[in-house]
């Protein structure tokens, strides 16, 4: 590290930036040194209340209403002190942590200090804080007096801008690294460092922050610990050591790695997803701002996320930004780098880890999950990683055992501390439902060993319906119970019960009370806040008289309120609530636009149906469907059009035209035929729109055959004579007679012929002599001319399309 002395001797009138970025910081040392001297900026007034101490009057009220009270009083802080709400760059990432210098012994005030070194970790955290919020002033019924007035349009503000910064980061993040690339310092220096050229976007890679000098003063700081340039890798340098532009740009002095990282991590990707899953579960389907619907855009950018972190096979997160390293000739020992913009990359450059946090081999199966859950698909893994991972649960494990293994699983490549395996195994696990049935019970040993309940409890409410073990439920009740009203802080000698770190479910055990910090420190307060509203999303049950929103809302429980306030006593009286409301956003004018992904939108509509094989039993219609899509962001040709449900008696089948698919249905048995069919338009991002295309057309019962017969010809054939009397006579004989038969078959049209057979005889003979003809013989005697006699012939017609058959019967007398 330089030292302090020598960062001193830096002029006082040290440029706020020289155009990579650079700026001076904050040497920890006691007392504290400056690079150079500034003058503070005068901070945004002010916005929402806030106070530092519960009231008294809410001291005497039900432990849900001090929570919502103290919940709000966070809001309001994180609000004030720690962020701003706007899209410009550094816009919506919330500050870690604040440290107040104070006052030195020669009186001069040097202010507040910002942190955002685990930014994108924080901002995961807010998301989920902001997809619980409006998850609860979206049900009024379960939570009343959870917020009112303007907290809903705030939310929505809120969440708008967050999940555009996460957009912001991860679009940029190129751009800025090749900004403070080694190889473009040098190039600057050469005057060929093509400052019109930005590097490639790849959707997934982010860097942690963004956070800018502007930015920074308007909350009321002098600087903070996050403003340093995208990180080069020792290893990637011809001269050795990690390179910055100081003022100077000659001089290139070492700078120790922590200082200058910003790459994103696994454990920043693992937090973003957490947060992104419960925009996912939590957000209303519908809800939007700006165009942007929330979901959508959390499940895109999720899906960025896991497919970056899982792009190649082992897992290991690379720097997207490897230009060609190829040598000109050396310049005081220094190779000149040649760049060729429009052939960046070459693949033979070697590829650069991030430099922390690079592997995510031993959590890949959790990231595949997590991502399942939240875009619906997977991710490839490699089987080992898979049979590591869903083997966790069934393992007896202490913390230094399970360490120990995952550390071995990772190459010999340890995950930080123990503290950094659990919550990163326990954020991924609860939300993705990591080891399936198990997952609750494996939750609520790793929770034991740091107290990190909130996982469990987020695994509990996106997938098990809020139910908890009696004793986890206790301790996050205490938890609640105990934080500082004002904020959560580094302890400045006050008993803080576990709210001591920048993050609780984070941090080792043995850092949650604090005093870790010689300068007093304030923390954002989110690992509160969102335990807070998981909490009570959980165990709606508990959330009960209730009062802390706008008491002048409509249903609001003005009557308790009131009473409260009279029964509290003169000069204790708490007031109404009421937050501000937010100034809108609109969307930043980026040069390519926001991809808001926007779900496709479409319907469909049937043609003439066609009649096929009228006649038989299995006769069909045929529909032809056309579908109309638009994709709202103009990328028309590369959304699909999927089959995504059949009708109930029938299919769809393509027809080669994208747009263009036909439905066979049944003709039969219904005198109309009303059915629907679902097609899914899927866009490049993975966003989808469902339609149903309604199919009406008309059918038919099927109808007996109608028979009719004619007698065509008759003849008296004796076959035997005889004499009675000296007369001669006929004794036997028989009777020739001809039918024509007409089987009509009514289903077809025109109609035709049905098939028909003889199906029974009475008394008589007969067969079929053509398709249409009947020959009846019948034997008679001499005596038979003195009786009457009966008989007769069936026949049975069908039909070819089925159906019910005709018995008709042909009466004969003689």
């Amino acid at each position: 590290m330089l030292a302090a002395s020598a960062l001193n001797s830096q002029p006082a009138a040290l440029p706020a930036g020289n155009g990579y970025g650079i700026e001076p910081w904050l040497m920890v040392g006691s007392p504290p040194t400056w690079l150079a001297t500034l003058t503070p900026g005068s901070g945004p007034p002010v916005k929402f209340p806030y106070s530092a101490d519960m009231p008294p009057a809410l001291a005497t009220t039900s432990e849900a209403n001090q929570n919502m009270y103290r919940y709000w009083n966070y809001r309001n802080r994180l609000r004030n002190e720690f962020m701003l709400i706007n899209t410009d760059a550094g816009g919506c990432l919330p500050a870690e942590d604040v440290i107040n210098l104070g006052i030195d012994t020669s009186g001069y005030d040097h202010g507040k200090f910002g942190h955002w070194g685990d930014s994108t970790v924080k901002l995961g955290w807010y998301i989920g804080v902001l997809a619980t919020e409006i998850y609860m002033l979206s049900h009024p019924r379960e939570f009343p007096g959870y917020g009112g007035g303007n907290d809903m349009q705030n939310a929505q503000i809120e969440l708008f801008c967050a999940l555009l910064a996460v957009e912001r980061l991860d679009r940029f993040a190129e751009e800025t690294m090749w900004s403070t690339h080694y190889i473009r310092a040098v190039l600057h220096l050469l005057g060929t460092e093509f400052s019109w050229y930005r590097w490639p976007n790849q959707p997934g890679f982010f860097i942690r922050d963004d956070v800018t000098r502007p930015r920074i003063e308007e909350l009321g700081m002098y600087d903070s610990e996050n403003r340093r340039p995208i990180h080069v890798r020792s290893d990637a340098l011809p001269y050795g050591g990690i390179a910055e532009l100081w003022p100077d740009p000659i001089t290139l002095p070492s700078i120790p790695e922590a200082r200058v990282m910003k790459e994103m991590s696994q454990d920043q990707a693992i937090h973003l997803l957490m947060g992104l899953s419960l925009v996912n579960r939590l957000v209303p389907a519908e809800l939007a701002y700006n165009i942007m619907n929330f979901r959508l855009f959390a499940k895109n950018k999720a899906r960025h996320i896991v497919r970056y972190v899982g792009k190649h096979p082992s897992w290991t997160i690379y720097e997207p930004v490897n230009p060609k390293t190829r040598h000109l000739g050396l310049w005081k020992g220094v190779g000149i780098p040649y760049f060729d913009p429009f052939h960046p990359t070459d693949p033979s450059d070697p590829l650069v880890k991030v430099a922390r946090g690079a592997s995510a081999l031993v959590y890949s199966e959790g990231f595949s999950q997590a991502g399942f859950w939240i875009f619906g698909s997977r991710t490839d893994v490699n089987p080992l990683a898979s049979v590591f991972w869903y083997g966790l649960p069934a393992g007896t494990w202490t913390m230094e055992s399970l360490y120990h293994t995952i550390t071995v699983f990772n190459g010999g490549s340890d995950q930080g501390s123990m503290a950094d395996n659990i919550h990163m195994m326990m954020a991924l696990g609860a939300a993705g439902n990591g080891w399936g049935d198990a997952t609750p019970n494996f939750l609520e040993l790793l929770q034991g060993w740091q107290d990190f309940h909130l996982y469990t409890l987020l695994n509990s409410v996106l997938f098990h319906r809020g139910r908890l073990y009696v004793w986890t439920e206790r301790q996050i009740e205490d938890m609640l119970r105990k934080a500082p009203y004002g904020g959560t802080h580094d302890g400045h000698g006050d008993i803080i019960d576990g709210w001591g770190s920048h993050n609780r479910f984070i941090t080792d055990k043995t850092d949650h009370n604090g005093g870790k910090m010689p300068i007093p420190t304030e923390f954002n307060g989110l690992d509160y806040m969102l335990l807070n509203n998981l909490f009570y999303i959980a165990k709606p049950e508990k959330f009960k008289n209730v009062f802390a929103g706008d008491w002048t809302m409509p249903g609001a429980s003005v009557n308790s309120a009131n009473a409260l306030a009279a029964n509290a006593g003169a000069g204790s009286t708490l007031p109404p609530p009421i937050r501000p409301a937010l100034a809108a956003l609109v969307a930043p004018n980026w040069p390519d636009g926001i991809e808001v992904h926007s779900q496709p939108i479409g319907y469909g509509y049937q043609g003439m149906p066609t009649v096929l094989n009228r006649c038989n039993w299995n006769a069909g219609v045929e529909i032809p469907i056309t579908v109309e899509w638009e994709d709202l962001g103009g990328d028309r040709d590369s959304t699909a059009i999927v089959i995504d449900r059949h009708p109930a008696i029938g299919f769809i089948t393509v027809t080669g035209t994208k747009n263009q698919f036909v439905f066979h249905g049944a003709f039969w048995d219904r005198w109309l035929w009303e059915d629907t069919a679902g097609f899914l338009l899927v866009d490049r991002e993975y966003n989808t729109f469902r339609f149903d295309v309604p199919l009406v057309y008309p059918g038919a019962i099927r109808e007996a055959p109608r028979v009719g017969h004619v007698l065509s010809g008759v003849d008296l054939v004796v076959d035997l004579w005889g004499e009675l009397f000296g007369v001669v006579i006929p004794l036997t004989g028989r009777i020739e007679a001809d039918f024509t038969i007409y089987p009509v078959d009514v289903n077809c049209w025109p109609w035709k012929t049905a098939e028909w057979f003889i199906s029974g005889l009475d008394n008589v003979l007969a067969w079929k002599t053509s398709a249409n003809n009947l020959h009846v013989r019948i034997h008679i005697t001499i005596f038979d001319l003195l009786i009457r006699h009966h008989g007769s012939v069936t026949i049975t017609a069908l039909s070819s399309a089925g159906g019910p058959p005709t018995i008709y019967t042909i009466p004969l007398d003689w």
